[in-house]
């Protein structure tokens, strides 16, 4: 009788123990909640942190004035060789996030070369060109991404360094000032440019001082003219004075003032 007993007693206390053992469980479980509501939650509110960082840190869009040269390599660069003038711009970024802009804008330069000497498309050296002067328009879309500099140090962070990659269309002209019976000659060309900026701010989300390189590779539609080739006679060439093409990569080299609002 008391072992009959003594079962039915731990029967009971096994089924009493697996019940507290669920109801904890399930306690447990109440208290740690959907995880999948818990992530959804954390992403939110990382986009609120995101929200918040962007109104109180950075801009919704912003101006630039810029000043700033432009060379070339190669032919061109041997044809516009150290002759070049000042030129200016004028861009317009808005802002994506915090560390990512769209922008647009163009760019104005003047370059200058002389063609003394009968060339291929100028044989006659009564009617050369002389100095001819080059108008490089060009107009962009552009992507900046603001390398995040929060470990580097005060002195780099300061500086908001930012690479910067540009669609662009270029509109040259050439203007023979020395002879106007030839008339201007234009070219175009597609092309991109890629580069590294700083900007430094003078009033923080205000007031900014920049410079920016860039390399461009542009598809000119007059890179491979023969108008200022060396004039050859047999297959070789008479002075050797001239260019047989105008193919060339272009460097910019832009200061300027952003205005961020």
């Amino acid at each position: 009788m008391k072992k009959i007993i003594l079962f039915f007693f731990l029967i009971s206390l096994s089924a009493w123990a697996q019940d507290a053992t669920f109801d904890d469980g399930e306690a447990d479980f109440e208290l740690g909640g959907d995880i999948f509501n818990d992530y959804s939650e954390g992403i939110e509110s990382t986009r609120i942190q995101e929200r918040e960082n962007f109104f109180n840190y950075s801009n919704f869009f912003s101006v630039d004035f810029n000043i700033g040269w432009t060379t070339f390599d190669g032919n061109r660069g041997q044809a516009f060789q150290e002759n070049s003038s000042p030129g200016f711009g004028l861009g317009v970024n808005y802002y994506f996030e915090s560390n990512v802009t769209f922008g647009t804008g163009f760019n104005y330069t003047q370059n200058y070369f002389t063609i003394d000497e009968p060339v291929y498309g100028y044989p006659d050296p009564l009617a050369l060109p002389g100095n001819i002067t080059v108008q490089n328009w060009r107009y962009y879309g552009s992507l900046r991404y603001y390398i995040d500099t929060s470990n580097l140090g005060s002195a780099l962070t300061f500086a908001n360094p930012y690479l910067v990659g540009r669609l662009e269309f270029w509109d040259v002209t050439y203007k023979f000032k020395n002879q106007p019976i030839y008339p201007d000659q234009k070219g175009k060309g597609m092309g991109w440019g890629f580069g590294l900026g700083l900007q430094f701010p003078l009033k923080m989300k205000q007031y900014n001082i920049g410079v920016e390189f860039l390399v461009h590779s542009v598809d000119w539609s007059d890179k491979y003219t023969q108008a200022y080739a060396p004039i050859e006679k047999d297959g070789q060439p008479v002075s050797g004075y001239g260019y047989d093409n105008l193919n060339g990569l272009a460097y910019d080299l832009f200061m300027g003032f952003n205005l961020a609002f």
